[in-house]
């Protein structure tokens, strides 16, 4: 039965805890770098294209000088106009005033935006145009032969979307480079945790029967401390199942001889003349005390069968056929006394296993189907390799087990039939608890024909053993 895994969570996992904690820091660097990376575009665009409106409201002065001719007013015009066709999204607005506060050209709307002059010659500041933010340079030009007041204005269309492309190339950078570091991450952290998965995966195979310490020499330093703490443990579960196997054998013992002792001395006085009120109270207790001897025979086969906390089991290459032989021997005494025709049919089979778990088992099968069928009926045991697989099985032409109860009757203390004084539910149990330590399967099907049942116990595929 596979252990039951606990449901994964992020923080229930090694891994996931180490990637969060990386990962957190990362995504808020990334964030906080994009936030300075866009300031500062903002900031490097800004400067850009201040110092070219600057340079434009320069050469616009310039110009004031250079058209003595007075035809300024349609040379500045052409030379925006060659500008604007430089940055379309930022058409260029201009306005040239006389010292007299005169247009002398351009859009008079920039007059509205016109600030007070200071010490400085260049202003530059931001301010609205049409319902648009612009950024405006307001430069004072005192010449030789003119003074004048210009204004140039653009809308920040441009600067923005050059900050964000800015930005957007940086933030992919860093972006990339985060990915960069968590996947890196990842890597490492797998790398440093397959230790414990292959531990975890050594656990999950280390069965009860494997009650060895785990080795440390190879072990990473930081789960040495964990993998002695284990070991530890197996060495008091391995303790805890020796006192408990010690515990069965001697209760084992010790029951046997007042039970063969109280079976002998009612047999005996069952053969005594005995008036007919006591001579049935003592077929009363004989039957009692042969129950309790087979009860008693059960619950201590099923502690020793049962693997939990069971101590390990020797397990060695044996021939089904040996089995069957003793079975026939064990069993011919319990045929005889029902009339019933206890038949095996052997072949060549062999298994690696426990020898007197096995025996266990095949006398339980046979025991269940000599006690649950009518007297004068017919057992037959038999064992080979079907497929590949070793099995034993044992038939009957009794009544046979209905479908919907073949699960039931492998669970402890269950009994199909309740007139039934000798049978303790506990047969099929101690079946399936040695079939379980063997890897092996049992099934219940129909005998032949439709007819009684029919108990198969499949084996592990067969393995390549030496022919002893």
């Amino acid at each position: 039965m596979s252990p039951r895994r606990l449901p994964r969570h992020p923080l229930r996992s090694l891994a996931g805890r180490l990637l969060l904690a990386v990962g957190l820091p990362l995504a808020l660097l990334v964030l906080i770098g994009a936030t300075v990376d866009y300031v500062s575009a903002r900031r490097l665009t800004d400067e850009s294209h201040d110092r070219a409106l600057a340079s434009l409201a320069v050469g616009l002065s310039a110009r004031l000088e250079a058209e003595g001719d007075g035809d300024l007013a349609a040379h500045l015009p052409a030379m925006v106009q060659a500008l604007s066709r430089a940055q379309p999204d930022d058409p260029l607005h201009y306005l040239v005033l006389q010292a007299s506060g005169a247009p002398l050209a351009g859009d008079l709307a920039l007059a509205t935006l016109r600030r007070a002059e200071t010490d400085e010659d260049t202003q530059i500041f931001n301010a609205r145009l049409g319902g648009q933010p612009v950024r405006v340079v307001q430069h004072r030009y005192r010449g030789p032969d003119a003074r004048a007041t210009i204004l140039v204005a653009e809308t920040v269309n441009g600067r923005r979307r050059e900050a964000r492309e800015l930005l957007y190339v940086t933030a992919a950078t860093n972006l990339a480079i985060a990915l960069a570091v968590v996947v890196a991450a990842l890597v490492a952290v797998r790398f440093a945790l397959r230790p414990l998965d292959l531990l975890g995966e050594r656990l999950e195979r280390h069965e009860i029967d494997e009650l060895r310490p785990l080795p440390l020499r190879l072990a990473p330093h930081e789960t040495v401390p964990l993998l002695r703490a284990i070991n530890r443990l197996v060495s008091r579960v391995r303790a805890t199942a020796r006192a408990r196997q010690a515990f069965i054998d001697s209760t084992a013992h010790q029951l046997r001889t007042p039970l063969a002792s109280l079976s002998t001395q009612v047999d005996l006085l069952t053969r005594e003349a005995l008036p007919a009120p006591a001579a049935a109270r003592v077929a009363e207790v004989s039957q009692s005390v042969q129950r309790l001897s087979h009860l008693a025979h059960q619950m201590l086969a099923l502690a020793r069968a049962g693997s939990e906390g069971a101590a390990p089991v020797p397990m060695a290459p044996l021939a089904l056929a040996d089995l069957l032989q003793d079975a026939a021997n064990a069993s011919l005494d319990a045929a005889l006394a029902r009339r019933v025709d206890l038949g095996f049919e052997t072949g060549e089979a062999r298994v690696i296993g426990s020898r007197w778990l096995l025996r266990e088992l095949l006398l339980n099968l046979v025991g269940n189907a000599i006690q649950h069928t009518p007297e004068g009926s017919t057992v037959t045991a038999r064992c080979g390799v079907a497929d590949g697989r070793p099995f034993l099985e044992v038939e009957d032409d009794g009544p046979g087990i209905p479908p919907a109860d073949r699960a039931r009757v492998f669970e402890r203390y269950v009994r199909l039939n309740e007139h039934d004084r000798l049978g303790s539910g506990l047969g099929l149990a101690i079946v399936r608890e040695i079939a379980e330590r063997h890897g092996a399967q049992v099934s219940i099907h129909d005998g032949p024909g439709g007819r009684g049942g029919r108990v198969r116990v499949d084996f592990q595929p067969l393995r390549m053993l030496s022919a002893d």
